[in-house]
């Protein structure tokens, strides 16, 4: 009985001096990783410090008092250096509340604490990150526009304080500082005992962290889509000058955001040809562009429609096929994927899209409710619900994408609208559809665009004016 106390004694003297041993590891392992915070911090630091003294100030002093010198304007310099100091004085105080803590090193010591004080000073990376690719373009141009700046550039960075770096790569260092931060201190939660103030400090601290990365990552595509819309107005700009107006002439606007762009083939419902177009999809609008040349000038890029997702609905045959409809009161397009994926793809951002711009305002929703969907002899029309044309507020833009009869619904434009038919649109031939889809025969339905106060935008009703054909439509999906 003595011998198995001893036994036992032993062995829980063991597993004791194993748990210590294994707290003595991850603290030696969590000061390891608080001196890399420490560290990286400081080199950080002194590299936001060498853009300041060694290119920022001494570049606006310059323009300040010798703007002839470089022919740069101030401008360009805030342009290029944008938040940059906010951002060191955030790191300096960051470094000068973690250097104590690490100088006085105790098991008890705690430094994630900092980062989750701090936090809400780091949307200053926001702010950077959003002007970054600005910041770049416009270092880019000054230094082509003067070769004696460009020279006095090469001669900075050749500093020893530049470390083999250039001017564009140390600016960079703040767009990669925080994701690093967020490695760093998920590595000090591993290596933290669950029991310890930091660990729950330390994934505080992470998940602020990794909110401010989302907000800087949503900036950066944001601002990337902005210059895309820009550069999409040129597009515009050069169609009105030679082949007419446009119903949208400024596509920038302050509430309108491009979600996405790609090419995708279009059929013809005519000839059924196939046409690649690049489709442009905003928050408002759906946009396609092809190719068209023109005397003297040459190839040129034209806007073949612009269509409203107010009025627009997207159906597709079944769930193997690589295509699917958009019909609106403009035009009917049948876009032909190349996978089924790409397809799910497009689907959905539209139909997101479409959903968001309805519940955007309460004036969409009875702007929607305006039309109906109707498949009748082989052809989806858009058909407007007001009876009266002459009390609707229907108008017709006379512009060179509207050549075929574009209607546009909206109170602010003046053009008198000519005598119109209810029904508009180029409609799918009965050839498009296999079996087990509408009939070409006799199907007559309709899909209302209106919405039930018990549903949603997106839960359109099926009106079957023939119910001989009510099974024609029930593989239709819609939005």
């Amino acid at each position: 009985m003595k011998d198995i106390d001893i036994l036992g004694s032993c062995l829980s003297s063991f597993i004791q001096r194993k748990k210590y041993f294994k707290i003595l590891k991850s603290e030696s392992l969590r000061k390891e990783v608080s001196k890399e915070i420490w560290s990286t911090e400081k080199y950080y630091r002194d590299q936001l410090l060498t853009i300041i003294e060694l290119f920022q100030r001494p570049m606006l002093q310059t323009v300040k008092t010798s703007p002839q010198d470089w022919n740069i304007k101030e401008s360009d310099i805030f342009s290029i250096f944008s938040h940059i100091e906010n951002i060191y004085s955030l790191s300096t105080i960051l470094f000068e509340k973690i250097d104590p803590r690490l100088q006085n090193w105790s098991y008890s010591q705690s430094i994630a604490d900092i980062f989750v004080d701090l936090s809400p000073f780091f949307k200053c990376y926001k702010q950077f990150s959003e002007n970054y690719s600005n910041s770049i373009e416009t270092l880019k141009n000054i230094k082509n526009s003067s070769l004696t700046l460009n020279n006095w550039i090469k001669n900075k960075e050749k500093d020893v304080r530049c470390k083999l770096l250039d001017l564009p790569s140390l600016l960079i260092a703040p767009i990669q500082r925080v994701p690093r931060l967020i490695l760093l201190l998920e590595a000090l939660q591993k290596s933290t005992q669950p029991h310890h103030p930091d660990y729950k400090k330390s994934e505080s601290a992470i998940n602020l962290l990794k909110n401010i990365v989302q907000v800087v990552n949503d900036g950066i595509n944001e601002d990337g889509h902005r210059k895309k819309l820009i550069q999409l107005q040129s597009i515009f700009d050069i169609h009105i000058k030679f082949l007419g107006p446009l119903s949208y002439p400024n596509l920038v606007e302050p509430h309108r955001k491009l979600i996405r762009e790609g090419k995708i083939a279009i059929k013809s419902l005519r000839d059924h040809s196939l046409q690649n177009r690049m489709v442009y999809l905003c928050n408002d609008i759906l946009i396609t562009v092809s190719s068209i040349m023109v005397p003297i000038q040459g190839a040129i890029s034209k806007v073949d429609k612009i269509i409203p997702l107010i009025s627009a609905m997207t159906i597709f045959q079944s769930e193997e096929s690589n295509s699917f409809f958009l019909i609106s009161p403009i035009k009917n397009h049948l876009f032909v994927c190349e996978n089924s994926q790409q397809r799910s793809s497009w689907l959905t951002d539209i139909q997101n899209a479409i959903l968001a711009l309805v519940e955007s305002k309460p004036n969409y929703k009875e702007q929607r409710s305006q039309w109906t969907l109707t498949y009748q002899d082989g052809n989806w029309k858009a058909v407007s619900t007001i009876p009266d044309e002459s009390n609707s507020n229907i108008n017709v833009s006379q512009s060179f994408e509207n050549s075929s009869g574009f209607l546009k619904k909206s109170k602010d434009l003046s053009v008198s609208p000519p005598p119109i038919h209810n029904h508009f649109a180029t409609s799918p031939s009965s050839e498009e559809w296999v079996s087990g889809k509408p009939n070409l025969s006799s199907s007559k339905s309709s899909l209302s665009l209106r919405s039930s106060a018990s549903s949603s935008p997106s839960n359109f009703r099926i009106q079957n004016h023939n119910h001989n054909q009510a099974d024609d439509v029930d593989s239709i999906y819609k939005l």
